[in-house]
């Protein structure tokens, strides 16, 4: 007779049998990749059924991987599907209750892992939010070297927003000058970090260094990225507003901003003073 117990066991394994029998592709550092369908997941290994039946099941150790790309289930589908329609607060829910199943259900621990690759996104939703506070969390347990290797190239930055998440401001500054000198100048992620440092500066009262750092954020052309731009607009502002010597700069930023993120107008918190200068005429300076 069949006990009860038995017949739980099997019907537990059938199911996680048949969720992780799913279409994917290993990529080799060796070079060579492999099409095939996720039998198993275990800590040391991938077990794949190859396309070719003759073939029958072959098996790569973790350490021989550069990466597997996963077919998405429905769960990262939705998550992906939010975040690419740039509901980033719904993604984010989606991708924090991925992130914590760290077993067979998302191919934990295969180097491209949903759970691990739901941590990348996270900080994406986090970065574009801007909600600093979010991310030391995930910074603490992302597990790098199990993302594909294009995915990993988001540390240094990380580390910067997670120091100002963390309100350590000269620490935040440390971490900008570090990523900068990794970065590609002109890219997203330099952007970025020179946004974080001046924020870190100007939270530390280093009014000078922060609008030297915000100036390169919002560059000749301060629409290319409008969530650390705008910020560092009304930022530099509110320096250059004590300051009686630099009017010019502050009267060149407020029409910036009217015009490239106000339609026209400035932020609520403006002051009378950057009012008057929007409506006195801009001219060239040469």
């Amino acid at each position: 007779m069949i006990t009860r117990t038995f017949l739980i066991l099997c019907l537990f394994t059938s199911a996680a049998f048949a969720q992780s029998e799913v279409p994917a592709t290993a990529y080799l550092k060796n070079g060579r990749n492999f099409q095939g369908i996720v039998v198993s997941v275990n800590r040391i290994k991938i077990d794949f059924k190859l396309e070719q039946a003759a073939a029958g099941l072959v098996s790569f150790n973790h350490d021989e991987i550069r990466y597997v790309e996963f077919s998405p289930n429905t769960e990262w589908a939705e998550a992906m599907q939010a975040f690419t329609q740039r509901d980033y607060e719904q993604a984010a829910l989606k991708l924090e209750s991925i992130a914590k199943k760290r077993n067979s259900s998302t191919f934990y621990p295969a180097i491209g892992n949903f759970s691990t690759l739901a941590d990348r996104r996270l900080l994406d939703c986090y970065r574009r939010m801007m909600k600093p506070e979010g991310i030391p969390p995930v910074v603490n347990r992302i597990e790098w070297d199990k993302l594909p290797p294009a995915d990993r190239d988001a540390f240094k930055v990380a580390s910067v927003w997670s120091a100002v998440g963390l309100k350590d401001w000269p620490g935040a500054v440390k971490a900008a000058d570090e990523a900068l000198r990794d970065v590609p100048p002109g890219s997203g992620d330099a952007n970025e970090a020179s946004y974080l440092k001046g924020l870190a500066l100007d939270e530390n009262g280093d009014d000078d260094k922060a609008v030297i750092a915000f100036g390169s954020v919002i560059g000749p052309y301060p629409g290319a990225n409008r969530r650390t731009a705008s910020d560092a607009i009304r930022r530099s502002a509110t320096i250059l507003a004590k300051n009686e010597d630099r009017k010019g700069e502050l009267k060149a930023l407020v029409h910036i901003y009217a015009k490239s993120f106000g339609n026209g107008k400035l932020w609520p918190e403006a002051t009378p003073e950057m009012k008057k200068l929007l409506a006195e005429e801009l001219k060239p300076a040469f």
